[in-house]
């Protein structure tokens, strides 16, 4: 299942369920039903293959974004939105939005009612994820990716 939940605790002692995509298996699904990425893959992990030692790259964003009209927007519907992708692709891929794997899309005013807010859930979604920040960062793509596409 690709859906991931985590319990963050909340400015009012209370909990607040949230929910995600697990990275690797959204990697790996994702890449397993697109015949275009998988190519692209398959080209990458060949001039490129990802070892401990030498990991692929992995580009993190994110930001906020307010849907609805651009003069009259609504503020409590404002979204955090995280996505990530690896520089080994290249430039033309990292170009093309369905590249990009996107586990997190959560309100900005749950945000603010988790106890440390964005940096404290960018911290517990890294973790779980198996990257270490301290280190770089790492994913266990290899594995996933390589069964989406033999």
């Amino acid at each position: 299942m690709l859906k991931l939940s985590l319990a963050m605790p909340t400015e009012d002692d209370g909990e607040f369920n949230w929910e995600l995509l697990e990275p690797n298996l959204l990697l790996a699904h994702v890449v397993g039903s697109c015949l275009a990425l998988q190519g692209v893959y398959r080209v990458a992990m060949k001039a490129w293959p990802p070892t401990p030692d030498r990991p692929w790259d992995l580009m993190v964003c994110y930001d906020e974004f307010s849907p609805g009209d651009m003069l009259n927007y609504d503020n409590s519907r404002k979204t955090m939105v995280l996505a990530f992708n690896f520089e080994q692709l290249g430039t033309a891929v990292l170009e093309k939005d369905y590249s990009w794997m996107v586990p997190i899309a959560v309100r900005s005013v749950k945000i603010k009612k988790v106890l440390g807010g964005w940096s404290h859930m960018l911290r517990r979604f890294s973790a779980c994820c198996s990257w270490e920040l301290t280190e770089g960062p790492r994913l266990a793509y290899e594995s996933c990716v390589t069964s989406a596409i033999t």
